[in-house]
């Protein structure tokens, strides 16, 4: 059978049109559909819809105006360039058992909801790029929840910020119900001047924060005099953090109120970094001030690290109640404070600078190799839940006190709820510079008398009362009548 040619040019353009794909320039698609819940692979819910749904090399964009909440239902796999929340928009994306794949993830203002699924962020990017950013035109909030998982890799020198810009504090990432946000690249949590009180939350059995770059509260940009205050870091009720790089709290010379608190039985907070910073050094450190590394309520530290409190007002390390922290490899060093309150502290070594505060309220506090007190430091040991400070080294210069370019001096709490009597405060094996002259006691409260005592493996504190002005009177009449009976008698 003949055709005509014009009809077989006609049915082979009309076959190319349908079976060619679109080209691979890469587009801009805008939510559409105001019904509350739609579908991210209907065409029908994006502007445009011509070539929708995006896909790979594209940018996905949540920006409503007129809807405040609403849900996105995954279905199958997205693969995407880009996905931005704006416009304080508050969306959930239903992934289920479906990944998501993009290069960029940014929550420029408003919520996004990750709700289960796994997310990766492949980051091939140039220095410096951000492939997270909470935070820009206004406040932004990340929610991770039902097992949800967000993966981050990284080929490039990229970062992720919690506050990225000067415009946009009080930033939040919440990873909940078992699920978890792992990092390859430095996270920031507070970046620039203006973006403070940014906070990461991770709460719950099973719920992990894993990185192994850097972890920064707080920071202060090179060269300027830009800072962050006031950013957090909470491990709640069972969540984990695992650091395999360094963590600074308080990054920056003037960056001040940052914290990280873990809290809460099975609450744990695990570091195979080179350091743990609280608080920053350098010339302008004596600026960064009240920052703080707790560690509470039945919760755990590890650590390899060296673990440093600088100098620098309210700049604390706190072990307290019931909690356990363990600094298993390098050192402990306090120019700031170090409090340990019916707790857990176990540490390789401990150096005390002429700045340092440790105070010691009960529980456990034990240095493996040598403690070194530097003249200046303090040491306060409240008397009525004390227990010794213990070097428990038990070979070559192991469980060895010293004392150098003193005096320290020794501080008193709690005496009265625990009276009269003999107390330890430091046991150990060898013990260098320790005198009368190097170790000085402080203030004693009133009603009380203590002298310290220098025994071969120990330094003791003593305690007695103070007798009332009456009873002191009548044991003077007393002991003068003795005396002169014993005159009397000598006769």
């Amino acid at each position: 059978m003949k055709y005509p040619l014009r009809k077989i040019a006609v049915g082979l353009m009309v076959s190319l049109a349908v079976a060619s794909p679109r080209l691979s320039q890469a587009e801009n698609f805008n939510w559409a559909d105001t019904t509350g819940e739609a579908s991210f692979h209907d065409a029908a819910n994006w502007s445009p819809s011509l070539n929708a749904p995006p896909g790979s090399g594209d940018y996905a964009y949540f920006n409503l105006t007129n809807l405040s909440d609403y849900q996105v239902n995954a279905g199958a796999d997205i693969d995407l360039t880009g996905l931005y929340v704006q416009n304080s928009s508050n969306v959930t994306l239903n992934l289920g058992t479906q990944e998501l794949s993009t290069i960029k993830l940014g929550v420029y203002s408003g919520t996004l909801t990750l709700d289960g699924g796994a997310t990766s962020i492949i980051a091939g990017a140039a220095p410096a790029d951000t492939v997270l950013s909470i935070g820009s035109s206004g406040t932004g909030h990340l929610v991770l929840a039902n097992q949800a998982t967000l993966t981050f890799v990284s080929t490039g020198s990229s970062n992720l910020k919690v506050g990225g810009n000067s415009a946009a504090p009080n930033n939040t990432v919440k990873i909940l119900t078992g699920s978890s946000l792992t990092a390859a690249s430095p996270f920031y949590v507070g970046y620039y001047e203006g973006s403070g009180g940014n906070t990461v939350t991770v709460d719950g059995a099973g719920s992990k924060l894993v990185t192994s770059a850097v972890l920064s509260l707080g920071s202060t940009l090179a060269g300027s005099s830009s800072y962050s205050n006031n950013n957090k870091l909470e491990v709640l009720n069972g969540g984990r953090v695992e650091a395999a790089g360094q963590v600074r709290v308080g990054n920056g010379g003037v960056s001040s109120g940052n914290s990280v608190i873990v809290s809460g039985s099975g609450s744990s907070f695990s570091q195979t970094g080179t350091h743990l910073r609280i608080g920053n050094s350098g010339v302008d450190a004596p600026s960064s001030i009240n920052n703080l590394f707790a560690v509470r309520n039945g919760a755990t530290l590890t650590t390899s690290a060296t673990v440093t409190v600088e100098r620098g007002a309210g700049n604390t390390f706190e072990v307290s109640s019931g909690a356990t922290a363990t600094m298993s490899k390098d050192a402990l060093i306090v120019h700031g404070l170090l409090s340990v309150d019916d707790a857990t502290l176990k540490t390789r070594t401990l150096e005390v600078g002429a700045t340092g505060r440790v105070e010691f309220s009960g529980g456990t506090f034990q240095v493996e190799q040598t403690l070194t007190a530097t003249g200046g430091s303090r040491f306060v040991f409240d008397l009525a839940g004390l227990a010794a400070i213990e070097l428990t080294g038990t070979t070559g210069e192991y469980g060895k006190l010293s004392v150098i370019d003193g005096p320290i001096y020794i501080d008193l709490a709690g005496v009265a709820s625990a009276g009269a009597g003999s107390y330890d405060l430091f046991t150990y094996r060898l013990g260098e510079g320790i005198s009368e002259t190097t170790v000085l006691l402080g203030a004693t409260p009133e009603g009380f008398l203590g002298a310290l005592r220098f025994e071969d493996n120990s330094i003791v504190l003593d305690v007695s009362v103070v007798p009332e002005p009456g009873v002191a009177m009548l044991l003077g009449v007393a002991a003068a009548g003795v005396l002169l009976i014993a005159r009397r008698l000598r006769r």
